[in-house]
């Protein structure tokens, strides 16, 4: 008989016990908090001290009839010894519980605690998310200082301003490779506003980037843009044609490029289009 059962239902089904869902925390031996907001995980822990201050935060203090549609800010699996899943809660705003036991909310006994044990876990949310959008403004303005000087006007299309101030068309291609291989340097997932010199790339020759990255052999920031662009999705009409036209000495270098900067999906990438002549 599981706790649950022990615990006794109500009428709609409803557990009718405010302790409940403690006793089946009480198996728990690793919990894992996902952000619902960017679905990222923030906690994952078997400690045993931090499990213990997590089901007393989750002292529950009354019941509601109200279920919201939404899926809360955090969601809570909890996991017993072999590695089964017991329990999933979604916590809403920081005051109230969804859980599968439940026909109902709970709200809790005392909401501070739970904000304690989210902020020393740093996973608190309000705080997490002043912190991710100070981040974004601050990588925007990075990004906009790494942008070439040409393109802090607003006369004229990027291309247009470009090409004027860059005249040789290898050394725009360098410039380009090198903003693009600004700002975070992913190839997927990356904030939209590094999507800017994709188009402008996509439409120089690939012989201009060849000789671009030929000319510059140690322009990290060149070799970090050309993975980007050149292994990224559909970023060139003919991309695998194009791929296939980079001498060894450049497709090596790009690779080793991947290779050192610790993003396994753009490692993986390289290792895919680049790894082997086609």
């Amino acid at each position: 008989m599981d706790a649950v059962t022990r615990a006794g239902r109500g009428r709609m089904g409803r557990v009718t016990t405010l302790d409940a869902l403690d006793e089946v925390l009480r198996s728990a031996v690793e919990v894992r908090v996902t952000d619902n907001f960017d679905g990222e995980e923030v906690v994952r822990t078997r400690d045993r001290e931090v499990l213990r201050t997590l089901r007393e935060a989750l002292a529950v203090g009354s019941f509601t009839d109200f279920v919201c549609m939404c899926h809360g800010e955090f969601r809570l699996g909890f996991s017993d010894a072999g590695g089964r899943s017991i329990a999933h809660v979604a916590l809403h705003d920081g005051t109230s519980l969804d859980w599968q036991g439940w026909g109902g909310q709970a709200t809790l006994a005392d909401r501070t605690l739970i904000e304690r044990w989210l902020a020393a876990q740093g996973a608190d949310g309000p705080a997490r998310r002043q912190r991710a959008a100070e981040e974004s403004r601050r990588a925007l303005d990075d990004w906009r200082a790494a942008a070439p000087p040409a393109l802090h006007g607003t006369h004229g299309s990027l291309a247009e301003r470009l090409t004027a101030a860059y005249p040789d068309p290898v050394e725009r291609a360098a410039v380009v490779l090198a903003w693009h291989g600004s700002g975070t340097g992913r190839c997927t997932d990356f904030p939209a506003h590094e999507a800017t010199p994709e188009p402008i790339l996509a439409a120089m020759p690939v012989a201009h980037l060849i000789r671009a990255l030929q000319a510059h052999p140690g322009d990290a920031r060149m070799h970090s843009g050309a993975v980007r662009h050149l292994c990224g999705f559909k970023t060139r009409p003919n991309q695998t044609r194009d791929i296939g036209k980079l001498p060894r000495e450049v497709r090596q270098r790009l690779l080793a490029s991947a290779r050192a900067s610790g993003d396994e999906d753009k490692r993986d990438r390289a290792e895919r289009m680049l790894g082997a002549r086609r």
